[in-house]
């Protein structure tokens, strides 16, 4: 069954909190979304040091990461996510993570989600 929710990629393994469908949020009109905040998940699975204690050491903005949601109207995932992940593997990881194929989703980089310092600094500077 698919899922959406939100997300971290570290080390080769997303790390994240899963929603079904049937429990999801129009946040938009037909627009399901998760109530899940990355600092809150963060915060409930204690950096996820349970799969690398390095983890330990970053906060929840500092790794790669991004969100899941499902757009009724096209029947389609999207998939809000940093640049940094846009390879065909982590894609595919993602997917499969969230319970679909690459090919269900559109995929779209985020600044909102961004871990790159400079792209962080020119958006404080607006």
């Amino acid at each position: 069954m698919s899922k959406i929710g939100v997300f971290w990629f570290f080390d080769g393994e997303v790390l994240g909190e899963k929603t079904q469908l049937s429990e999801a949020q129009q946040s938009l009109p037909g627009l399901l979304d998760s109530d899940a905040t990355h600092v809150a998940v963060w915060e409930k699975y204690g950096n996820f040091t349970d799969s690398s204690p390095i983890l330990a050491h970053y906060d929840y903005q500092d790794i790669p990461r991004g969100r899941v949601l499902y757009q009724l109207r096209k029947q389609r995932f999207i998939v809000y996510l940093d640049k940094a992940l846009i390879s065909k593997e982590v894609k595919s990881a993602i997917a499969e993570y969230f319970g679909f194929t690459p090919h269900q989703a559109d995929w779209k980089s985020d600044l909102h989600y961004t871990t790159d310092m400079e792209a962080i600094a020119q958006l404080l500077e607006d």
